[in-house]
C-alpha cells in the first residue's frame, strides 16, 4: 500500500496493478485514497482499474470493459459532497 505513494508514476501504477489483483475488500480504501491524491493521469486510469478489477473479484462478478466508464464513476465517488 505504501507504493501507491512512491515518487515513481511507474511504482505507483505497479502498485495498483498488484492491488487490483491480490488486494481484499479492505484495499479499496488504499486505492480510492490514492486516486483522490493522483496527479498522474495514467497513474489515476491503473488505480480506477484496480479498483474495478477488485470489486469483479470482492464481487463474482466480471470486470467492466470500458475503462472511461469507470474513471466517471470513480471520479463522481470522489466528488460526493455528503
Amino acid at each position: 500500500y505504501t507504493s501507491l505513494g512512491d515518487d515513481s508514476p511507474f511504482i505507483r501504477s505497479a502498485a495498483a496493478d498488484v492491488i487490483g489483483e491480490i488486494g481484499n475488500k479492505n484495499s479499496f480504501i488504499y486505492l480510492f485514497n490514492a486516486l483522490e491524491d493522483e496527479d498522474n493521469v495514467a497513474v489515476r486510469q491503473r488505480i480506477v482499474a484496480a479498483i474495478d478489477i477488485l470489486e469483479s473479484r470482492v464481487n463474482g462478478k466480471p470486470a467492466p470493459l470500458n475503462t472511461e466508464s469507470s474513471m466517471m464513476k470513480s471520479m463522481r465517488i470522489l466528488s460526493y459532497q455528503p
